[in-house]
């Protein structure tokens, strides 16, 4: 892009950056005036300070005094509104991807309408939807064409105003070694797969000579037609989407009276141009990746003169790269936030959508020169297995570090800042076909973005922390050629980032190639178990991935309304598209769900599981029941429901129906079961309603009757001439004979008058009393008055009318005093 400053001020500066290389010093030149990326919570223009004083949120770093809400998914979407309309101070500007609102506010601070906003029952989190600017210096900025591709200690550096071209010393072999790694893959890769890098960014030129060839085109789109062909939500997305614009038109060519490009797009134009332009076309440059089948899909989410997005703007695009297959996704932009660790539930919905997709997202760690880990660039920042934070250093393997004429340096942080790459005088391509030089971590990241590119295509079903592995695990650490680092005057010009990076050095595109062999592939379909359970009037449904490789990134569901109804993989748009599960279902009634699931390395499984209610009626038996002496009737019963459990239980006397206990509940006295077992104790006899209700609202209303029983005999006194009575157990003695009585299983013995023993049918004999003794099986045999009498074991045998007597357990029934 070409400037209108005078030549001649243009040849002052470029005259003292020469100098200055010349002397071993690299300092970074502004033509015009410096920006601020970054400063405090939010973003702002101002040079003088690093950080405000104050932890507030600057007005200027919010879009349009817009906040995003972030709801359960449970408050149903009127409910949103009428809450929303409550607030009086807030208007609904737009919702997205079920649980996002954005609201606009104007009579209030930031602070007060963050503070009002969280405090609305069924918001989750809210936050002001905060601008985000690319990371990257002024165009003006000099340094070495293509050096970090191939470096042999000179780079020729060219004026892109129409200045004289000079060729300049470096220090050997701060480079990625691409020339080294396009003569291998050939020889390891012989059938590559397409890999498709989305680049959310400003738009991109995708008709510049070096880029068309290389531009993803959406193959379920009619070009034109103005229908949404692939059910994605955009019409017309052929070659992606404008997030800034809300519209399909990826770059803006036409130019204002002062021959700015209308929205900046060279800005994204540049990075395509690192991580694909073609090579061997006689055109500019070219790209880390320009020897693999590689596409761009151009996101567009930053515009305006001054480049800025939003996070709402953002974790759309990054939705709608995973929706459509990217590989890699480039981020070349941040926020920078005041305090350690310091993030906002919107800035985690961003960091969500990061972790759920199956892309590699590479992140530009920031421009300030100031350490991520207590002033952290977000997304750089953000902890994730499938997240590169990448720093820029120079043509000497050094870390930039801000001056006196410039605050502009390389962000570090040995917790936060994986990995530095070229960044210094990177030429690239621009917005209508031409070519200019920037610096800045904006340009560090494609080159890490080309590199994983390039290892996404030697195979297939490859994840995204296994490429991550292996760019940071064969990074270039001490350059070779037979140079001794321990002579004086020869320095390892990457000792410096050792305390300041996670992985001090620059990433090795050969090496890697040469460990490619290693990488897993996971081909493998993830798996789902389903697991209901209860809780009060709520049916809980738990779904738990399986996934070993990989791993599982995400776990989509619909409910169906009918079998007809059901979805397949495609409407869940690769895992964007559905209600995301994320903890157990807590559902009030059952139905019929489709579950989406998918893994990393981009397998996928779509399961319909129909989740039954509990439709069962509780149980009610009794078990046993005694009348005491006094009249108090106890009885004995079995009340459970083994689903959902029980929820309510009553009796009364007399016959009812459930309807007549909903009627008439206070004049039931409700009762509570322990462990399925209930001891009613009752003034007396008679028909009593039981009604036992569960959580579900399944009902058993249940009748029994309960008549008088004869007391137990009491025992005879004892005779003079000597026979036994009962004893003190209750149970008989010996006769004075020495002939056996009863035995204590209450088995009869044969009599003292020598009368026959039961016959072999087990019908008992008469007793010497002409009253029947016990049946061979101990049941006691009727009273003369057809009453029941005691067991010998004192246990009630069943009344005459069919009622059943005590358990055969022959567990105890109650005492003869009533007492259980």
């Amino acid at each position: 892009m070409r400037s209108s400053r005078p030549k001649n001020l243009r040849t002052v500066i470029l005259i003292s950056a020469l100098l200055l290389v010349f002397a071993g010093v690299l300092i970074v030149i502004f033509i015009g005036p410096p920006r601020r990326l970054f400063a405090g919570s939010g973003l702002s223009n101002a040079v003088s300070s690093v950080r405000p004083d104050k932890d507030l949120i600057p007005a200027d770093s919010i879009h349009n005094s817009e906040y995003i809400a972030v709801w359960d998914e449970d408050v149903p979407k009127d409910e949103r509104k009428r809450l929303i309309e409550d607030l009086e101070a807030f208007s609904i500007t737009e919702e997205f991807d079920d649980i996002y609102m954005i609201l606009r506010c104007t009579s209030l601070s930031p602070e007060e309408a963050v503070e009002m906003l969280n405090k609305v029952e069924g918001i989750d989190a809210a936050d002001p939807n905060y601008i985000m600017y690319p990371e990257s210096l002024e165009d003006d900025t000099y340094g070495k064409a293509l050096w970090g591709l191939h470096n042999t200690g000179y780079y020729d550096y060219f004026d892109f105003t129409g200045g004289t071209s000079l060729t300049l010393p470096i220090h050997t072999d701060i480079d990625i070694n691409y020339p080294e790694a396009l003569d291998l893959y050939a020889t390891l890769v012989p059938e590559p797969e397409p890999v498709v890098v989305a680049v959310i960014d400003t738009g991109i030129d995708i008709n510049h000579p070096d880029l068309k060839d290389h531009i993803w085109v959406n193959p379920g789109e009619i070009p034109g037609d103005g229908i949404d062909n692939d059910n994605n939500g955009y019409v017309d997305d052929i070659y992606g989407w404008d997030f800034y614009n809300n519209d399909n038109t990826i770059c803006h060519y036409a130019t204002d009276v002062d021959g700015v490009y209308i929205d900046n797009d060279i800005h994204g134009t540049k990075v395509a141009g690192i991580i694909a332009a073609a090579a061997g076309n006689s055109e500019g440059i070219a790209g880390v990746a320009s020897f693999i089948p590689v596409q761009i899909m151009s996101v567009k989410m930053n515009g305006g003169s001054r480049s800025y997005g939003t996070v709402a703007n953002a974790i759309k695009a990054v939705n709608y790269a995973t929706s459509m297959g990217a590989d890699v996704c480039n981020m070349s932009w941040g926020i920078q936030k005041s305090g350690k660790n310091e993030t906002s539930t919107t800035l985690e919905s961003l960091k969500t959508a990061m972790q759920r997709s199956d892309m590699l997202f590479v992140c530009a760690a920031g421009n300030t020169g100031t350490n991520n880990d207590e002033y952290p660039v977000y997304p750089a920042s953000f902890s994730l297995e499938n997240s590169i934070s990448v720093t820029w250093c120079n043509q000497f393997g050094k870390l930039i570090a801000p001056t006196e004429t410039s605050n502009e340096g390389s962000c570090f942080g040995i917790g936060s800042v994986d990995i530095a790459a070229p960044g210094v005088y990177v030429v690239s391509t621009v917005v209508g076909g031409g070519y200019a030089a920037d610096s800045g971590s904006s340009l560090a990241a494609p080159y890490v973005s080309g590199i994983a590119a390039v290892l996404m295509s030697t195979g297939r079903n490859l994840y995204p922390s296994e490429i991550k592995n292996l760019i940071l695990s064969t990074r270039k650490t001490v350059p070779a050629d037979g140079i001794d680092y321990t002579e004086e005057g020869n320095e390892n010009p990457f000792l410096e980032m050792a305390g300041k990076l996670r992985y001090p050095g620059i990433p090795d595109l050969y090496a890697a190639l040469l460990a490619a062999g290693t990488l897993k592939q996971d081909t493998d379909t993830p798996e789902l178990s389903f697991k209901r359970t209860f809780e009060g009037d709520l049916l809980i449904l738990s779904v738990t991935g399986r996934d070993i490789l990989s791993g599982i990134r995400t776990i989509r569901y619909t409910l169906d309304r009918s079998e007809s109804d059901a979805k397949d993989a495609a409407y869940f748009l690769r895992g964007i598209q559905g209600s995301a599960y994320t903890g157990a279902l807590r559902l009030g009634s059952g139905g019929i769900y489709t579950f989406y699931v998918s893994d990393y390395a981009g397998n996928e499984a779509v399961i319909r599981y129909t989740l039954m209610d509990d439709t069962t009626a509780p149980k009610i038996d009794l078990l046993d029941y005694f009348v005491s002496p006094s009249g108090t009737t106890l009885a004995v019963l079995d009340v459970s429901d083994y689903e959902s459990g029980l929820s309510k239980f009553m009796l009364r006397a007399g016959v009812f129906t459930p309807a007549e206990f909903a009627d008439d509940i206070g004049a039931a006295a409700e009762l509570a079961p322990i462990d399925g077992r209930l001891l009613l104790k009752l003034s007396g006899t008679g028909t009593y309603t039981l009604f036992a209700e569960d959580h579900r609202g399944n009902i058993e209303v249940y009748s029994i009757k309960l008549d008088n029983m004869p007391e137990k005999p009491a025992p005879e006194d004892p005779k003079p001439t000597g026979e036994p009575g009962p004893s003190p157990t209750g149970e008989p003695g010996p006769s004075p004979t020495g002939e056996p009585g009863p035995s204590p299983t209450g088995e009869p013995g044969p009599s003292p008058t020598g009368e026959p023993e039961p016959s072999p049918t087990g019908e008992p004999g008469p007793s010497p009393t002409g009253e029947p003794g016990p049946s061979p099986t101990g049941e006691p045999g009727p009273s003369p008055t057809g009453e029941p009498g005691p067991s010998p074991t004192n246990e009630l045998g069943p009344s005459p009318t069919g009622e059943p007597g005590p358990s055969p357990t022959g567990e105890p029934g109650p005492s003869p005093t009533g007492e259980p």
